[in-house]
């Protein structure tokens, strides 16, 4: 222990006599020690970085002295960074070297109150390190996700709007069901050159592929559909140079109403499910529909959760829309035909069934969204 006193409290100039006789306390203790004076080895590497010695350098010729693994590099360039700082104490600091017992309780309140707080403003006010919260996390199976985008941000009198159609809705089909009458429609951009990025396995100093980036201002063509639980009724293309206005989405109904009388001869009653867009709650086009004496289904604003073609149709095509090239509209026409066709029977009907479940959820929510 004498020689340790001594070496420890040499200064930061250190003379050759000095280093000499560091060199001789290693050499007299090849061995691993056992019972060290607490905070020897920090010493040990406090007196290291006075002498100028890097921090890999110290924890090597520790890990010779001591043992392996009495250190690691981690450890010593964390102390190091410490008496770069200017504080050449060798006490433990808050967050280094000692575990902190985190509330869960507090943890799972703090998370009740805001899902979205980083693990630093977790840590200030647990009183812990950001790494120690973020370890906890993992270790209760908590991952960071994105939430999902919400088509609005719902007002009192919207929700309240939502959940009065939802039940209605739901009263009605309890009393007898109507879903076999619903014909839905809507409309979607079919763009002419849809592309999905996919990550590429390269080697040591590869680089990957560019990917192609798509033009800003590509072909576009509007998909007008409509459809009933046995499938597609009527569909038609519109470039994107035409405006899809009352007269235009008449004109459409008109041409709805013939296949409909074609293809569902036995559908008497027609109950039409649109959005709330412009051209679907114009004036002539209400008219359109009283002189074809069908009904129009209810349908809140803003609430694409229930919309068929949005929840369902749509989003089936957008995945299998993606990757496809088409060099002219016929192209588009015959990919669109080979889509609807290739959809069985039970995949309209359940698209459609599928409301009886979200008008039920919309009420629990109050009328909010619901994932």
């Amino acid at each position: 222990m004498i020689i340790y006193c001594f070496v420890a409290s040499i200064p930061s100039t250190t003379t050759m006599f000095g280093r000499l006789l560091f060199a001789c306390f290693q050499l007299s203790f090849s061995q691993p020690l056992e019972n060290l004076p607490p905070g020897h080895i920090r010493h040990v590497m406090l007196y290291e970085f006075l002498r100028g010695t890097n921090a890999p350098q110290t924890s090597a010729a520790i890990n010779n002295v001591y043992g392996k693994e009495t250190t690691t590099q981690q450890t010593c360039n964390n102390w190091f960074i410490k008496f770069r700082s200017g504080d050449k104490s060798l006490q433990d600091q808050p967050g280094r070297g000692t575990a902190h017992k985190i509330d869960d309780n507090l943890l799972f309140q703090l998370l009740g109150e805001d899902s979205r707080l980083s693990t630093r403003e977790l840590g200030d006010k647990l009183g812990v390190s950001h790494t120690a919260v973020e370890n906890r996390l993992h270790a209760l199976n908590f991952r960071l996700k994105f939430g999902t985008w919400l088509p609005h941000d719902l007002t009192a009198a919207q929700m309240a709007q939502r959940a009065s159609i939802a039940a209605a809705h739901l009263s009605r089909y309890e009393r007898l069901s109507f879903l076999p009458h619903i014909v839905t429609g809507d409309e979607k951009w079919i763009t002419t050159v849809n592309l999905r990025r996919k990550r590429q396995w390269v080697g040591p100093g590869s680089t990957p592929s560019p990917d192609v980036k798509p033009e800003v201002h590509q072909h576009k063509i509007m998909l007008c559909v409509w459809w009933d639980m046995e499938g597609v009724i009527y569909w038609e293309l519109l470039d994107d140079k035409a405006t899809l206005n009352a007269a235009l989405y008449s004109q459409q109904l008109d041409l709805l109403a013939a296949a409909v009388a074609a293809k569902r001869p036995k559908n008497k009653k027609v109950i039409l499910l649109h959005d709330n867009a412009r051209p679907h709650v114009a004036k002539l086009t209400r008219a359109k529909i009283h002189s074809l004496n069908w009904e129009i289904l209810p349908h809140p604003a803003y609430s694409p959760d229930l919309a068929p073609s949005d929840y369902c149709l749509f989003l089936s095509m957008s995945s299998e829309l993606a990757s496809q090239h088409f060099d002219s509209i016929e192209a588009v026409k015959i990919w669109l035909q080979n889509y609807f066709d290739s959809k069985p029977h039970v995949f309209y009907e359940h698209c459609i069934r599928q409301l009886v479940g979200k008008w039920a959820k919309v009420i629990d929510r109050n009328g909010g969204y619901f994932n």
